[in-house]
């Protein structure tokens, strides 16, 4: 499927191909974003995830080599949300994001204790080695935690890939639904979202939630690594859509995750007795096609590309034959792919 390479603008009509299993059968329409409504009923619950992308590619240099590196924050090490010091990180060798991850060199050789010096004064030191080849590694911000925010964002870039054409400004990677700053890549299933759908949603009598959970990274580049994707990654459920989660069940209505992040989030806090438990955790979750999901009953998702983690979680919705069937015939309708691209519905039925 075609990437879409540019960022679309608020009221760029992105198209939505609405799937709905229906006992055996699948029913598909081929519509506009401004349609969502019409594919929910009212009481229907969409949980979205309104953690803003943090600027998480940092250029600079190795310093005991002097060689040129990019590094890309893979996840927090810290306790504290707040705490920008302590990272596992994803590490390039020369070169930036206009040349496929796949085909970028690697770093130097890392070693422990390594300083890292990148913009704006902000410097790092390689904690430790967590692949052979020195591309995964835990590194520690140097200097005081209160001035690792105003560094970071003064150095730091959106991470992006080389499906784009152009360089990605911070505000082009946040959604109308952004807060608290922890994701590392966008949750781009909530991007088509603006005022007016959101208060059309609203008219039909849908439910909107919300959680915070930590986006982190598509790819990087290595096979070995991609398998283990994703990554741990940092959530925080309110008590007040743990409520609203429970209100949906109980009244036999959807509840819609927009985005993957979304489902692994409401997936992990998933009890004993079928709620949800508020509170921040950090998942490991991995949702695959044989994961019976106990909450999420449909799912607002972009289109990904085969092999990719998010992908196999859609295989929890829909059978991966049936997922690559549609996959292929939304190709041939000229469908886009990836975070500017278009988006698919995916509805199961109830449990």
């Amino acid at each position: 499927m075609t990437a879409a390479d540019t960022k679309r603008g608020p009221r760029s009509e992105t198209k939505l191909l609405a799937i709905s299993k229906e006992g055996p059968f699948l029913r598909t329409r081929h519509l506009n974003f401004s349609a969502l409504p019409t594919c929910l009923h009212a009481g229907d619950l969409l949980v979205v995830n309104d953690a803003a992308t943090l600027p998480a590619s940092l250029s600079g240099v190795h310093l005991p080599t002097g060689d040129p590196i990019e590094m890309r924050l893979g996840g927090s090490r810290s306790e504290a949300v707040e705490d920008l010091s302590r990272w596992f990180a994803i590490f390039f060798g020369a070169g930036d994001w206009r040349t496929p991850t796949e085909n970028r060199p690697l770093p130097p050789p890392l070693r422990r204790g390594d300083r890292l010096a990148f913009q704006c004064g902000l410097e790092a030191a390689v904690e430790g080695l967590l692949s052979p080849d020195g591309k995964l590694a835990e590194i520690n911000f140097l200097g005081p935690p209160s001035s690792l925010w105003r560094k970071v964002y003064a150095a730091g870039k959106p991470v992006q890939y080389s499906h784009l054409r152009e360089d990605l400004a911070l505000w082009d990677v946040q959604t109308i639904f952004s807060g608290a700053p922890v994701s590392l890549e966008a949750p781009s299933a909530a991007f088509p979202f603006n005022w007016e759908r959101i208060f059309a949603l609203e008219k039909k009598g849908v439910r909107l939630a919300r959680l915070t959970h930590a986006a982190g990274l598509s790819s990087t580049g290595d096979e070995r690594l991609d398998r283990r994707l994703p990554f741990p990654e940092r959530y925080s459920i309110p008590n007040s859509t743990a409520a609203a989660v429970r209100r949906a069940r109980s009244e036999g209505r959807c509840v819609i995750a927009v985005g993957t992040t979304v489902t692994r989030a409401l997936e992990s806090a998933v009890q004993p007795d079928g709620t949800v438990r508020p509170g921040s955790e950090i998942t490991s979750l991995k949702i695959s096609p044989v994961y019976r999901r106990r909450i999420v009953s449909g799912i607002l998702s972009g289109f990904h590309e085969s092999g990719a983690s998010h992908l196999s979680l859609l295989g929890s919705f829909i059978e991966p034959e049936n997922l690559e069937a549609i996959y292929n015939d939304a190709e041939v309708r000229g469908y886009f792919a990836h975070e500017f691209g278009d988006v698919c519905l995916l509805l199961s039925e109830n449990f």
